[in-house]
């Protein structure tokens, strides 16, 4: 059988780590989608096709990785964003039969893969679809059911009106035929959405509703949880044997030691915990509880690094950075605190385009995308998202969101007087 694989959207949402697609965003030395490959073909799919973005930053990133047992991957491109149906379309002349679609950071998409595929020889169908139980069914579709039978599928129903409370995971398995019914519907962004409804009216489909599941990485703090499958699932402990480990450090629990690092005395590593190829981590640092360090990372001595995601090449020095996410090429001055819990201990709320994002999280520190520099002594508030390639002066008190190429400074007044 053969899987179509998404990966061609803008990622909008993920701003600001949308300079390359989320599904590239690297976890233990990895990209996401190299993780949705493996567990496909753990799970016998090996026909793959991904639609990726004009960029083609998809393909250009799996070439640098060892990709196990055979996967036959076919590349196409979707020159415009315009939505999950337009893209699915560009595979319709390399379908052979039934197929699975999901998402390329679907990390556990090969696990709901089987679940499908037993679903379908039970009921002897084509079409299944993948569903769980949400208290929010205003934010996804949601599936008006009879039974396990799919009798119309709504996006994002308003309050009050919702059909049910299972929402669409996101992983289907479909029959050719699907492609008949999309050429029907109107186009539009959610035109995939209109053709499912249209198909579930007329045709048999059956949802297994799965308790357990990876979350949608539909905003860039959704990284957390998917970092925490991942870590749970693959992380062992290993000390790599060109590591240098001062004998005054200490580690503790699950923790991933890459090629060439360099521990100094006073330092405590805490697991679980990856540290990657060729980071430095100075002395009397701290790393504990979920923290990612991608390869070339210096944790600076005196540091304090608390379940906290670090893409290559970030250098940070004293100072405490928790729930938070770096994106790569940042710099980052001593004294510099992120502050991952509002003073009232309330859930923290993202701004974005003038409207507040419910996080569901109580701890969350500061966002950040690639090549940014920050200054000595700067405050971070929680929750705050800083846009690539910015400049954030030292001593600055950062309280609201910073777009791309931006030079921030707090306000300073200057008082110069002359000696007398």
């Amino acid at each position: 059988m053969q899987a179509v694989i998404l990966a061609a959207g803008g990622s909008s949402r993920f701003w600001p780590l949308n300079r390359k697609h989320k599904s590239l965003v690297k976890i233990m030395g990895k990209p996401l989608i190299w993780y949705t490959l493996e567990s496909l073909r753990k799970a016998g799919i090996k026909d793959l096709i991904i639609i990726q973005g004009p960029k083609r930053d998809i393909e250009k990133e799996l070439v640098l990785y060892q990709l196990f047992g055979g996967l036959k991957i076919k590349y196409l491109c979707q020159k415009q964003p315009k939505g999950m149906g337009n893209a699915l379309w560009q595979a319709r002349n390399l379908i052979s039969g039934p197929f699975f679609v999901l998402n390329a950071e679907r990390v556990d998409g090969g696990e709901i893969v089987k679940k499908l595929k037993s679903t379908s020889k039970k009921f002897n169908i084509q079409t299944v679809l993948a569903g769980q139980k949400t208290d929010q069914p205003e934010l996804y579709g949601i599936m008006k059911l009879k039974g396990s039978k799919i009798v119309d599928i709504v996006e994002k129903p308003k309050r009050g009106k919702t059909l049910s409370n299972i929402k669409v995971v996101g992983v289907y398995l479909l029959s050719q035929d699907f492609f008949i019914v999309y050429q029907k519907v109107k186009k539009n962004i959610y035109d995939f959405e209109d053709a499912l409804s249209l198909y579930a009216k007329r045709n048999n489909i059956r949802v297994i509703v799965i308790e357990k599941i990876a979350p949608p990485l539909k905003y860039p703090w959704h990284l957390f949880q998917i970092e925490r499958c991942i870590f749970d699932k693959f992380l062992n402990k290993k000390f790599n044997n060109t590591a240098k480990i001062s004998k005054k450090a200490t580690i503790e629990g699950k923790v991933y030691i890459g090629k060439r690092v360099k521990i100094f005395e006073g330092a405590a590593i805490k697991g679980p915990c990856y540290i990657g190829s060729d980071c430095i981590i100075g002395t009397n640092s701290l790393i504990r509880g979920y923290t990612n360090l991608e390869e070339n990372t210096l944790v600076g001595g005196g540091a304090e690094i608390k379940n906290s995601i670090f893409q290559e090449d970030c250098h940070i020095h004293s100072g405490f950075f928790g729930d938070s996410i770096f994106s790569r090429g940042c710099k980052v001055g001593a004294g510099t605190v992120t502050a991952n819990a509002r003073i009232d201990r309330g859930e923290i709320k993202i701004k974005n385009k003038k409207q507040k994002i419910t996080t569901g999280l109580k701890s969350l520190g500061v966002i950040v995308g690639e090549n940014v520099t920050i200054g000595i002594n700067t405050s971070l508030m929680p929750g705050i998202l800083i846009g690539s390639d910015c400049i954030i002066g030292p001593h600055s008190l950062v309280m609201e969101n910073v777009a791309d190429n931006q030079i921030f400074y707090s306000q300073f007044r200057k008082n110069v007087k002359k000696r007398k």
